[in-house]
């Protein structure tokens, strides 16, 4: 354990954290975020909250197209990063439970 009141402790202690600092400013995979850019934050928590909405939907009225749409909303910007792709794949799954309303 590095003690606080020993000065080269708490300078080695700070060198240490920026070194840290320095490799995950390099590595952004290891960054908060991950790999994922704010722009797919953003379009995930949209899609989280249509996913909330759909899911609810979907369970008070028995209708398992939108409960499973729901789900998949919530699933689906964790395996998908980029924010033009994931906001395709969640546009396609919001109007997915009409078009199989409709069609099928």
């Amino acid at each position: 354990m590095v003690s606080l009141s020993n000065a080269a402790g708490f300078n080695g202690l700070m060198r240490q954290v920026q070194a840290e600092t320095a490799k995950s400013a390099a590595n952004p995979a290891s960054s908060l975020f991950g790999h994922f850019s704010m722009g797919a934050l953003v379009v995930g928590v949209v899609a989280g909250l249509f996913g909330s909405s759909y899911f609810l939907y979907g369970k008070r009225q028995g209708n398992s197209s939108m409960l499973f749409t729901g789900v998949a909303l919530w699933v689906v910007p964790f395996f998908i990063s980029s924010a033009l792709w994931l906001s395709l794949a969640c546009g396609a799954l919001v109007f997915a439970p009409f078009v199989i309303g409709r069609y099928f």
